[in-house]
């Protein structure tokens, strides 16, 4: 190690880069090396199967598509909307969060379908590799070379965030590579040189992923603030005005070349579900999380906070030994004093993820910082005075008391990090006086230490979630195939009418987003932004979640959905398990060695199908949630009327059920209030449904608070059932059972599950809005369709608490005049439909005027025509649409362009023009007499 190593600080940057890459390679093996051993890939099933991976497929073969029609037909032809996508999505808005924008997944055109695989993971890898790069470029910048740019990019590149999140979220790793060059476009800025870096970065990190732009561009204003207020000014005002101009108009140059995608992302962003729900958190964080910072700084554990720090050990005692330089590296001690407080409040950490729940996934700049402090005072740790020898032991003393003492901090893996902190400062205070004849070798045994603290912070990782981590990544090999292999790539076996648009629905979806690479039609969606149209007709109908509200399975199996949305097909793969009404005729179907039950119904609509049934808006929302489900398939729900409209004439047929409630013997009620004692505790509601119906279950103001064990024991109504209990308890216990109630965290996510006679559900509450939760208080359960009527249903509370409901009812709703009622609506559809690239055409007859309802989700971006003529379209049923269509026969045409993509194309237009202006025209002597005036750093 020695030879190579010794010339860093002498040799040139080609000899840096060699030696970093080396490196790289090396801790990268190890790094990854549980992947290799347990013969996994780098694909993550909960989101990189479903999202990442399956999108960079799609990704693939949308561009191929695009060249192969540019080439053949010589005429440029851009998908923009696809029906597999959900309901129906944006192609652009959807896959930019994974992939369109990130100039990296162009590589993938390189590699054939069956190398995907081994392509993602080689991306996943690049990505750190890239940024260590980016690291390295920022030092030399910052007059860092050699050895000390090495060790700080491999911390940086190998924190706690590189090594969790690289196979988890690869994108996440792109503002890795981003923040050090941007910093770099800002220090030029500062310098008086020219903006160009910073115009392109900041056009690059915008059009990559805007989520990490909007963090990035946080962490840059902190930076350009704190930079430029600890610099020396000659005339501060005047530098001022300068610095701060030309950072704009460089920042907002680049950004404005990336708004041909940037524009109709953000468009979609602020129609999502989420952008408009009030997050409530508390303004400080459990005690559990800070004792946790000190723990997750050396060491590498699950975090629920998303706060992945994990340094190798010189980085602490740099950190240590920043503040004991007094009058020293301000820029440096404000910085972190500044992101360690951001680590500390929720807050923060809510306004850093874009005013969502309170997350730290902005702590790739918190590594940033921590890796440069490392390698802006490496040269200082070779020589430490005996002052600050005893005062780093001293910390250091202080530092491992705190997670001996703290009860939540001091794993096994901390302490042994720890052991590397107090290996290093003891080769640093006794070791390096015989040693210093041979200074580079010195350092590249600090450099062994570092890559032995990375190697251990892997392994520790990984043999502590070893079963729980790794086994849920995809095994080697079976990425495509686990995708493939699902009910969306068996369709095709029962598609009687493959020109038809009709959709699927599931039991259970084993592989979300299956349906994009199949081309499938189905009902479920999985991706971070949604239309907010679709949210908010579950919501109207208080269509329970199981998860997150843009992470939807199903339509709660209601038949009335059902038919709405054209789902003409069910799939189970239990035939014994529920089969909703209407379906009927169950086939059993082999594909890829899995058995699949299809049955089949006849009761859906069309893709168009036509009413002159209007409903006011005001007359849908003032409907209780059943009936507003019976009123979709008597009219449509029309966002504008025509003036003169008559009011829509509806019919009711649900019907109340008397209900008694029991509670089990954990369970204590009074006042309406339910003390559930323990987790699992039930209330049985006792009824009578009418047959032939589906049965409901209406839960109205719920709420709910989890309780701790010694809440349980110590507070009313409750301790009157544990005195007992609490009494045989010993000081100890009880001091133990006070410091896990102090510590346990509160509880935001209650998945209630809810047993019929017919079928098991289950929905979640959410007494605080967190990462994945909606606002919702009621919820209407489809409890079965049943012939001969239901009696009983169990509601299971999941944890010992508080649970009150405003009210609980049973609704029975029948089901004989849906038939009719779908019948009615189908008689004059849209018929020869076709879809093509961003349009899609049908003819139609009528004989009176009628609105055309299309079960697609409703969008800004489709126009329509009939018969050449422009027609509006209007957001029809609160998700879908509906144009008005006279008397005759009419060619119906609709076309689509993402909303915001024309606008986007032209400040994209103009922003390329104003960088290509400020390149031609910006004098190179203004600059250098502006540099040449400026004082020195």
């Amino acid at each position: 190690m020695k030879p190579l190593f010794s010339r860093l600080n002498t040799a040139g940057r080609r000899f840096y880069f060699l030696c970093y890459t080396l490196l790289f390679l090396l801790l990268s093996a190890v790094v990854f090396l549980p992947f290799v051993q347990n013969g996994k890939s780098l694909i993550w099933k909960p989101d990189g199967l479903t999202q990442h991976f399956n999108s960079l497929i799609y990704f693939r073969s949308w561009i191929l598509s695009i060249l192969r029609t540019l080439i053949a037909e010589h005429r440029l032809s851009i998908p923009l909307w696809d029906s597999a996508i959900g309901y129906g999505s944006d192609i652009l808005t959807t896959l930019h969060y994974y992939v369109i924008g990130d100039p990296l997944n162009l590589l993938a055109l390189l590699a054939p379908v069956r190398f995907l695989e081994g392509m993602y993971g080689f991306l996943a890898v690049l990505r750190l590799y890239l940024a260590g790069i980016a690291f390295s470029c920022y030092c030399f910048r910052m007059k860092r070379e050699g050895m000390a740019a090495l060790v700080g990019s491999l911390i940086y590149v190998f924190s706690g965030y590189g090594i969790v999140l690289s196979p988890i979220h690869p994108y996440f790793i792109n503002p890795m590579i981003y923040l050090p060059l941007l910093l770099i476009g800002v220090e030029r800025v500062l310098h008086k040189e020219k903006g160009h870096l910073l115009i392109a970065m900041a056009a690059l990190s915008s059009l990559s992923n805007f989520y990490f732009f909007y963090m990035l561009v946080i962490l840059t204003v902190i930076y350009f603030i704190i930079r430029f207020c600890t610099m020396k000014h000659l005339n501060w005002k005047k530098d001022l005005g300068n610095c701060l101009g030309r950072t704009l108009f460089f920042s907002l140059t680049g950004t404005a070349i990336s708004a041909v995608i940037l524009l109709p992302v953000l468009l979609q962003f602020f129609s999502d579900a989420r952008s408009d729900t009030s997050l409530t958190y508390s303004p400080i964080y459990g005690w559990d999380y800070y004792d946790q910072l000190f723990d997750q700084f050396i060491s590498l554990s699950f975090s629920s906070y998303w706060t992945y720090l994990c340094f190798a050990a010189p980085a602490l005692l740099c950190v240590f030994l920043l503040f004991l330089k007094r009058k020293r590296f301000l820029s440096l001690k404000i910085g972190f004093l500044v992101l360690t407080a951001l680590l500390l409040i929720p807050a923060a950490g809510s306004f850093l993820n874009g005013f969502s729940y309170a997350a730290n996934r902005w702590d790739f700049g918190y590594s940033f910082l921590i890796a440069f402090i490392t390698a802006f005072l490496w040269p200082e740790l070779f020589s430490l005075s005996s002052k600050e020898k005893c005062l780093l032991f001293l910390l250091f003393l202080l530092y491992g008391t705190l997670l001996f003492l703290l009860p939540v901090s001091g794993s096994d893996h901390a302490f042994f990090s720890l052991f590397l902190v107090l290996l290093t400062l003891f080769f640093l205070t006794d070791l390096l006086p015989h040693v210093r004849k041979y200074p580079h070798g010195a350092q590249s045994c600090l450099l062994l230490l570092i890559s032995i603290n990375i190697c251990a912070n892997s392994i520790f990782y990984y043999q502590n979630n070893m079963e729980n981590h790794l086994s849920r990544f995809v095994d080697k090999g079976d990425g495509i195939s686990s995708l493939t292999h699902s009910a969306s790539g068996m369709v095709n076996l029962f598609l009687t009418d493959p020109d038809e648009f009709c959709r699927y629905a599931q039991d259970v979806v084993p592989v979300r987003n299956d349906t994009l690479i199949e081309k499938a039609n189905s009902i479920h969606y999985y991706w971070s932004l949604s239309n907010g149209a679709i949210t908010q007709f579950f919501n109207e109908l208080a269509m329970p979640f199981e998860e997150r509200s843009f992470k939807y399975d199903n339509l709660d199996n209601r038949a009335q959905l059902h038919a709405l949305a054209g789902v003409r097909w069910y799939v189970q793969y239990d035939p014994n398990k529920y089969l909703p009404y209407p379906f009927e005729d169950l086939r059993l179907f082999d594909y890829q060695e899995d058995l699949y039950y299809v049955s089949e119904t006849k009761d859906y609509l069309p893709f168009g199908y036509t009413t002159a049934n209007l409903i006011s808006l005001d007359t849908y929302k003032n409907l209780s949630y059943l009936q507003r489900q019976q009123a979709l398939l008597q009219g449509v729900v029309c966002d504008s009327l025509p003036a003169g409209t008559p009011a829509a004439q509806l019919t009711f047929e649900e019907q109340s059920a008397p209900l008694a409630i029991s509670c089990s013997s954990d369970i204590w009620e009074q006042d309406g209030i339910y003390y559930a004692m323990t987790d699992g505790a039930e209330l049985t509601l006792t009824f009578e449904s009418i047959p032939e119906s589906e049965t409901y279950l209406l839960l109205s103001g719920m709420e709910a608070r989890s309780l701790s064990e010694w809440e349980i024991y110590t507070q009313e109504p409750t301790a009157q059932f544990f005195e007992e209990e609490r009494s045989a308890l010993n000081t100890y216990e009880q001091r133990q059972k006070k410091s896990d109630h102090f510590y346990a965290p509160d509880i935001a996510r209650f998945p209630v599950t809810c047993t019929s006679e017919v079928l098991k559900t289950t929905f979640c509450y959410y007494n605080s809005l967190t990462e994945s939760s909606y606002d919702r208080s009621d919820f209407l359960l489809n409890m079965g369709y049943s012939q001969e009527g239901q009696h009983t249903i169990t509601i299971t509370l999941p944890y010992r608490g508080i649970y009150t409901f405003q009210d609980i009812s049973i609704i029975s709703l029948p089901l004989e005049h849906l038939s009719d009622q779908i019948s009615v609506l189908s008689q004059e559809h849209l018929e020869n439909v076709t879809f093509t690239d961003n349009q899609i055409t049908g003819t139609i007859t009528v004989s009176d005027p009628k609105y055309l309802c299309l079960s697609i989700p409703y969008s800004k971006g489709w126009t329509a025509l009939t018969d050449g003529q422009p027609v509006p379209v209007h957001q029809a049923n609160t998700m879908y649409m509906a144009i008005p269509v006279e008397a005759g026969s009419h060619t119906i045409e609709l076309r689509y362009t993402t909303p915001g993509l024309i606008p986007g194309l032209l400040v994209t237009v103009l922003g390329l023009v104003v960088w290509l202006l400020y390149f031609l025209l910006k004098p190179k002597s203004a600059l250098m007499k502006e540099k040449r005036n400026s004082p020195p750093n």
